[in-house]
C-alpha cells in the first residue's frame, strides 16, 4: 500500500525522511571515511525531546519531526511497523513536538493485516483536518 500515492493524488507534498538508499550511503561510505555520524547528528537534532538512542529509527523520527515543525510543515504522518519498540518510544516525543508547535500528527502503525480502506480513511480525514486548519 502506497501512502505517498494517496497523499500526492490529494495535492499533498510528501517528504520522506527514512530512506534505505540514503541510509546505506551515509552509514557505510561516509561513516567509514569518518565524514558522517548519523546517530550523533540526529541525537543533536532531536534534543530536547529525546536525548538518547532508542534503537531503530526512533531518534531519526524525532529529529526529522522536530526539523519539520521548525520549518513550517503543515502536518506530520508517522508511519511505523506494528510493534516496533523504538518507534513506540519516539511516538511520545512526537506527540510533545506536535503539541508544542500546534502541528497535526497522524500516527499509523501498519502490518500485513492493515486494511487499505482503514488507512485511506484515516489519511483523508487527516488531510481534511490540515485543510480546515489552514483556512
Amino acid at each position: 500500500y502506497r501512502v505517498e500515492d494517496v497523499l500526492i493524488k490529494q495535492g499533498i507534498e510528501v517528504k520522506k525522511f527514512v530512506n534505505t538508499g540514503a541510509w546505506v550511503y551515509s552509514n557505510t561510505l561516509l561513516s567509514s571515511l569518518g565524514l558522517y555520524n548519523e546517530e550523533h547528528a540526529y541525537q543533536k537534532q532531536a534534543r530536547p525531546y529525546l536525548n538518547h538512542h532508542v534503537g531503530g529509527d526512533g531518534l531519526k523520527s524525532v529529529g526529522s519531526t522536530l526539523w519539520c515543525a521548525q520549518h513550517g510543515y503543515d502536518g506530520i504522518i508517522h508511519l511505523y511497523p506494528f510493534g516496533c519498540m523504538p518507534e513506540i518510544v519516539a511516538q511520545y516525543a512526537l506527540k510533545n513536538i506536535a503539541q508544542d508547535f500546534n502541528l497535526p500528527l497522524l500516527t499509523l502503525s501498519v502490518d500485513e493485516h492493515a486494511s487499505d480502506v482503514g488507512v485511506l480513511t484515516r489519511l483523508e480525514a487527516f488531510v481534511d483536518c490540515i485543510k480546515r486548519k489552514k483556512k
